[in-house]
């Protein structure tokens, strides 16, 4: 799982969550069927296929997470005041014992290269074809500027082609 401009990725997928997710994330456990996904103030639930279960907000957590980690059934997070502990329900946390050397903690790892170049071409895309290009030249919505200078274009051609013609007009013979 990874994380890139507040969008979660499941391989290169993105998931389809009704929140953004506003910090990168600090770690993910693996539960009996399911993955936790925690940020700063969140633990994200999901089926391992990438269906959102549930969301835990900063309201149903203790604190703010440094850590999230997991040791045998039971998951905890570490928090300035102190480490809990809560079963795959997360429905209630308890204050923990320091609990640093039995704990598996999750960690934050640098995306490798190719992974994160799958990730960019799948939330950026793989940039503009030839033809979107000329087609946005030709119609005059290149950079942003849109279609009025094709019509300033235009308009000049057509007062050099009518100029033109009055003076050959005009020429003697």
């Amino acid at each position: 799982m990874s994380w890139m401009n507040s969008q979660l990725f499941l391989g290169k997928e993105p998931l389809q969550l009704e929140q953004i997710v506003d910090s990168p994330l600090l770690g993910i456990v693996e539960g009996p069927g399911f993955l936790a996904a925690a940020t700063s103030d969140s633990i994200t639930l999901l089926t391992r296929t990438g269906v959102l279960i549930d969301r835990l907000g900063q309201e149903n957590l203790p604190g703010r997470i440094r850590k999230f980690g997991s040791k045998a059934d039971s998951f905890f997070i570490d928090t300035p005041n102190g480490q809990f502990r809560t079963t795959s329900s997360f429905l209630s946390w308890t204050q923990a014992p320091s609990v640093n050397e039995q704990v598996a903690w999750s960690s934050q790892r640098p995306t490798p290269a190719a992974v994160r170049k799958q990730l960019l071409d799948t939330y950026q895309g793989g940039g503009i074809s030839l033809q979107q290009f000329l087609l946005d030249l030709h119609s005059g919505r290149i950079l942003g500027i849109g279609p009025w200078i094709s019509d300033l274009s235009a308009l000049a051609i057509l007062l050099l082609a009518i100029s033109g013609i009055i003076n050959w007009r005009r020429l003697p013979r």
